[in-house]
């Protein structure tokens, strides 16, 4: 059976942002889906709350980014994880009745800071994101002002122990890329070396010909000397000869 019910309630609002709202909840349908009752809410913003037969609210439908109001007339005891994720929220309101908000419920939202009324005695982890910080959890309960600030510096130990390991790989390959250049460098300059041994093995050999052929040289110019010598003796010791068969 469908009910419609308007309740018109006058409430002061918290104002993130620059605006302060009065807003009216309106229980659009009662649904029932596998025996269990889901109510479905929707806000003067035109923003639907599906909440469950205990006061779990489960699921958004967001329309209006700037606010959404959680009136105490919804019955939403509960806000579970991950409701309002990704929806772009701006502002959040909420009233007296709400006892708890789960992990990451407003995720991946714009929502700076958020007030929490003081019938909430419990938070799950990063209700607005991984980075959630304790000063954007504004409330009267020490219990979870302490979870927050807990929550956050563990998030901050996590953070500085990635930044550690970053650095020491960021080391690792350096050394690695330095242990690389090193052995190219070793390799290049055994190249080198060989290459310029060979060089001088060629230029050696080229030498010992030159000598050779030198040699070859000097001892061609020997023999044409001494047989020129021979030959100028030769002619002498005939002039000699003819000479003296002369004189006789």
């Amino acid at each position: 059976m469908n009910k419609k019910l308007l309740l018109t309630i006058s409430v002061s609002f918290l104002t993130l942002g620059a605006v302060t709202l009065n807003c009216n909840a309106q229980l659009k349908n009662n649904l029932t889906i596998n025996k269990n009752k889901i109510f479905k809410y929707a806000d003067s913003h035109g923003n639907t709350i599906y909440v469950d037969s205990k006061g779990k609210a489960f699921k958004s439908d967001i329309k209006d980014k700037s606010t959404v109001s959680i009136l105490a007339d919804m019955g939403i005891k509960e806000i579970g994880s991950e409701t309002f994720k990704n929806k772009g929220l701006e502002n959040i309101s909420l009233s007296n009745g709400l006892e708890k908000i789960d992990d990451n419920a407003f995720e991946g939202d714009n929502i700076s800071s958020i007030i929490l009324p003081d019938s909430v005695r419990n938070i799950g982890s990063s209700i607005l994101g991984k980075n959630t910080k304790s000063e954007q959890i504004i409330t009267n309960n020490k219990k979870i002002n302490d979870t927050v600030k807990y929550e956050q510096e563990s998030q901050e130990e996590l953070d500085k122990n990635d930044a550690q390991q970053d650095a020491i790989q960021k080391q690792a390959d350096q050394d690695a890329k330095k242990a690389l250049d090193d052995f190219n460098n070793q390799i290049k300059n055994a190249q080198e070396a060989y290459e310029n041994q060979v060089k001088q093995i060629q230029n050696q050999e080229e030498l010992d010909n030159n000598d050779a052929q030198q040699d070859a040289i000097q001892k061609q110019a020997d023999q044409d000397a001494k047989k020129a010598l021979d030959d100028f003796n030769n002619q002498i010791k005939s002039v000699q000869e003819a000479y003296e068969n002369q004189v006789k």
